[in-house]
């Protein structure tokens, strides 16, 4: 398992803004151990007094090494930086419990947005029919998180009253994510309610930003210590069962902790350090930005898309995105073909519907040229053959996919 991310709201409105983008909502998510993007709710704390960063454990006096350790963390982040914290979050240290009361405790209130996104990726193959997608997220969420960032308190909390090697990577991870809030404010209510994947995009330049500080630090640990982290991050819910999870979850919840810094070494070695306050006032949009950061970085932005016709009352509309293309024909298609014939991706537009007792999308994609449309009508076509209920078409300039459940 690798970690997770955005602020708990968001984590939980996913669906709601961004239906498949869902895929860039639940990618706030992760699977390690953190929460730091764009939230409903969720606040700055760049014009808020200062405040104190002594952390706290439940009914336990806090350790002196807790306070040390903390203010350590923070002097290394604002040197890596060359930034000031304008205020110190508050830390707090918390059982298992606790940790998941806190995490989940707006889970059910968008249970049904999650259940209607799972019906969605049922529809196209990628989650197999009768697996309780909520469920399943909710327990990755509860194995695989072992701190969050949220913006809305401006607090950090930790799983855990140890402080290991493991647990002060995850406090730099964090407090990174807190001082990116302060300067550039991660409440981007305006991202959320985009039907684009632009919330996508800033939750992968979020993440990229905390995964460069968290690498500088790594380095700065023992050959112990570092080993000691490592252990102890492949370890974290490993007593749990995960067989069962839809592999799609895990393959993009992981995407921004992969992506991410990539996309903020090209952004400096294009631009040098300034260019990471610009990339914050103007993250990217499209998921090809992210696969391929010199389309961001050039202005590269998505072909506009109408959207195709419905056989019903449409429930759902947005962006698919090249990410979401891929891990389509991935699960048919041999990983390299797949990247291969969604490069050339030059935008898209999807719609949802019910049908009696079935959930349908119909997706038309535009590529680039028309060796690229070709490429993919021929791995679309391979994807289809093994599906019950999928067709693809060509609709003028576009390929039309249509699924259902």
């Amino acid at each position: 398992m690798e970690r997770a991310g955005s602020s708990r709201a968001a984590v939980f409105a996913l669906a709601a803004a961004l239906g498949i983008a869902l895929l860039a909502g639940v990618l706030y998510l992760a699977t390690r151990g953190d929460v730091a993007s764009p939230g409903p709710g969720s606040t700055s704390t760049q014009d808020e007094p200062p405040t104190s960063s002594t952390p706290s454990t439940t009914g336990q006096p806090v350790p002196d090494e807790f306070e040390v350790a903390i203010d350590e963390i923070i002097d290394f982040i604002e040197a890596a930086r060359n930034e000031q914290f304008s205020s110190e979050p508050q830390v707090h240290f918390v059982g298992d419990d606790e940790f998941i009361q806190r995490l989940l405790r707006d889970f059910e209130e968008d249970r049904d947005e999650i259940d209607r996104t799972g019906r969605l990726l049922v529809a196209l193959g990628l989650v197999e029919e009768g697996v309780d997608f909520a469920e399943s997220l909710r327990k990755l969420l509860g194995v695989g998180v072992v701190g969050f960032y949220d913006p809305e308190a401006a607090e950090l909390v930790v799983r855990g009253t140890e402080l290991t090697p493991f647990v002060r990577v995850v406090l730099v991870h964090e407090l990174t994510h807190a001082l990116d809030d302060q300067l550039y404010d991660l409440d981007r209510q305006d991202l959320d309610d985009a039907d684009d994947e632009s919330a996508f995009g800033f939750s992968v330049l979020v993440e990229g930003s905390a995964m460069r500080v968290e690498e500088q630090y790594r380095q700065t640990l023992s050959s112990q210590e570092q080993f000691e982290a490592t252990e102890e991050e492949l370890s974290t819910g490993g007593d749990t069962d995960v067989s069962d999870i839809p592999p799609i979850l895990t393959e993009v919840l992981s995407f921004p902790y992969l992506a991410g810094p990539g996309l903020v070494s090209a952004i400096v070695d294009d631009g040098g350090e300034a260019a990471i306050e610009a990339a914050f006032a103007e993250p990217p949009t499209t998921s090809e930005q992210l696969l391929h950061p010199d389309a961001y970085l050039d202005g590269e932005g998505a072909v506009a898309v109408e959207a195709p016709p419905a056989d019903g009352e449409v429930v759902d509309e947005g962006a698919f995105g090249e990410l979401v293309l891929v891990e389509l024909l991935d699960s048919e298609v041999e990983r390299v073909d797949a990247e291969q014939a969604a490069e050339g991706w030059g935008g898209d537009w999807y719609v949802a519907w019910e049908e009696g007792d079935s959930f349908c999308v119909r997706v038309d994609f535009v590529m680039d040229t028309a060796e690229d449309r070709a490429e993919l009508l021929a791995a679309l076509e391979e994807w289809s053959a093994n599906q019950e209920a999928a067709d693809i078409a060509e609709a003028g300039d576009s390929l039309r996919l249509t699924a259902c459940s």
